[in-house]
């Protein structure tokens, strides 16, 4: 009876090596796919970095250039503001009797509206 046990118990541990083999490579295998999973990932967020870099690059470049138009814009506005006060106080300094009163009451061409944004 001793070597039906022995026998026995040398089945059964051969049995659960068999299965702890059978595990550990299933785990390996596991364990390979989470390292091909996690490469994959990092390329994307490497990636989805990138993009979002360049993507932030050209809106400052676009901020940029619409600041700069803004400025040109404005020094032109002053320019033709500064152009209508001095061509207003030109027409309050000529001498003849409508200029007052086109001054006073807006004149037909509108010449005292002008100072805002056209």
């Amino acid at each position: 009876m001793k070597d039906e046990r022995r026998g026995g118990e040398a089945v059964t541990d051969d049995l659960e090596r068999r299965c702890l083999r059978q595990r550990v490579e299933e785990l390996e295998n596991r364990i390979e796919q989470l390292r091909l999973s996690r490469r994959v990932l990092m390329n994307l967020v490497e990636k989805t970095q990138r993009e979002k870099a360049c993507f932030v690059a050209r809106l400052e470049q676009e901020n940029r250039r619409l600041f700069l138009n803004n400025c040109r814009y404005a020094r032109c506005l002053i320019r033709k503001n500064r152009k209508i006060i001095a061509l207003e106080a030109r027409l309050q300094s000529m001498d003849f009797p409508g200029a007052a009163k086109a001054m006073a009451y807006g004149d037909s061409s509108g010449a005292g509206e002008r100072r805002g944004v056209e």
